[in-house]
């Protein structure tokens, strides 16, 4: 385990959240709703984990630059969006500001009306940090600037926090990153504490090991790690590949990338089973490796890696397909002329704007048209099929269980609220379903 420096910053900053723990503890109803700041936030994996522990919620301002990305968000949790969400209680301010520069020009505005923030959340492009980009520039890129330039804008929601609501007002931040952010001083000093680094695999199956940077005490970190591995995450007589032949790879394939040559890398991202009709008792000893010809294979589909990543099962995928296939028949009806928007609820309208020439091509199939539709990721200019946008918001977002074992103390200072399908809910792994499922295959 390679956890926080436990510099005199650190310990005086675990000695303030005691403190306030203590305080609620001894006046409960002194306890708040928490008003959420969630920057950077994908498909919303840190609502999720915060869900998942009961935070009472009263407001969320969600900032993230992908359209789409802003709609799996609002699929699952705003009531009334589309997506069958019931009402959490929770006011969803999702796209008023659509970037961090527009959340950065519009701060203090944003503070004074939406604020205070008690709980701020973010997760900036690592792309720039991370250790399999040979050609990273970190603090000196654009993308990578940004981790340092979240920590600054923590710093002026704090004053604006205290100049415009409660001079005595508490923020609570977390922000996560590639372990390599960890080595910066700058980023350190600015956040005003030293990075928290930790493996997912010491709460679930991915292995995902992150830098976290917060400001409270967390609870203690398990010294075995999570009994939760791969083939626990998959159906149907799948395996993780490492039992069934001898390429052990079971560490790369748990670990989940967003890059586009990644997402699919046919060397990793895949699974096994022995195919139909091979007698496995007869043909091999027992704790043999399976021969490659008595196996079939295939790379991990959507709902693996929402297991995976401790999301639930359709998550991503529901409102992917729902986004594809409504845009895709919006564009086949509108070719009559017809604008394409007249055709389709108005909650389409903004993610239409980004298609266009290049956007979608059409397939010739035998007697029909077939439309595979693309969506453009903003940054990288890649065009994205349905799947392959599951896998990449996958591949970026936070791995739940980590995520949620880290914000757990805050439970002790903020009012707590159950939510319908997330709090007390368990991981696929930790089902009895799942338990006597792992257990068969061993």
């Amino acid at each position: 385990k390679c956890l926080r420096i436990l510099d005199e910053r650190s310990l005086q900053m675990h000695s303030d959240f005691t403190k306030h723990k203590k305080e609620c503890l001894q006046h409960p109803e002194n306890k708040r709703d928490a008003n959420v700041l969630d920057v950077f936030s994908g498909i919303g994996c840190g609502i999720v984990a915060l869900k998942r522990i009961g935070i009472s919620i009263d407001r969320v301002f969600h900032v993230d630059h992908h359209k789409a990305a802003r709609f799996v968000y609002s699929y699952n949790h705003v009531h009334g969006f589309g997506g069958g969400a019931p009402d959490d209680g929770i006011e969803h301010i999702c796209g008023l500001c659509t970037d961090f520069q527009e959340l950065k020009d519009n701060l203090k505005e944003v503070v004074k009306k939406y604020g205070p923030f008690d709980i701020i959340l973010g997760g900036p492009p690592c792309n720039e940090w991370s250790g399999i980009n040979a050609r990273r520039k970190g603090v000196d890129s654009e993308s990578g600037s940004l981790i340092l330039q979240f920590a600054k804008l923590i710093n002026k929601v704090k004053k604006y926090n205290q100049k415009y609501h409660d001079v005595n007002h508490r923020t609570y931040f977390f922000c996560e990153n590639v372990p390599e952010v960890g080595k910066v001083s700058e980023i350190e000093n600015t956040f005003g504490i030293s990075a928290f680094k930790v493996d997912a695999k010491t709460w679930g199956p991915c292995f995902r090991e992150r830098a976290f940077f917060f400001n409270w005490e967390p609870n203690t970190v398990p010294e075995v790690d999570s009994v939760a591995k791969g083939t626990s995450c998959l159906k149907d007589g799948w395996k993780m590949p490492v039992n069934a032949t001898t390429r052990g790879i079971d560490e790369k394939a748990r670990t989940l990338l967003a890059s586009y040559g990644r997402i699919g890398d046919p060397s990793t991202m895949y699974k096994a089973r022995v195919k139909e009709g091979v007698d496995v008792a007869s043909k091999y000893a027992p704790g043999a490796d399976i021969g490659a010809e008595d196996l079939e294979y295939n790379l991990f589909e959507t709902g693996d890696r929402e297991r995976l990543m401790g999301l639930p099962e359709g998550y991503v995928e529901k409102p992917v397909i729902d986004l594809f296939s409504n845009i895709k028949r919006a564009l086949l009806v509108a070719t009559d002329g017809t604008k394409w928007c007249d055709t389709v609820h108005p909650r389409y309208w903004g993610l239409g704007l980004s298609l266009g020439p290049g956007r979608y091509k059409i397939n010739m199939l035998r007697d029909s048209y077939d439309f595979v539709l693309g969506i453009e990721e903003k940054n990288s200019g890649q065009v994205f099929k349905d799947y392959e946008l599951a896998w990449h918001f996958l591949g970026n977002g936070f791995s739940v269980p980590q995520v949620q074992a880290l914000l757990m103390p805050l439970q002790d200072v903020f009012k707590k609220r159950d939510y319908a399908g997330y709090t007390k809910e368990p991981f696929y792994w930790d089902s009895d379903a799942s338990f006597s499922y792992l257990a068969s295959l061993n």
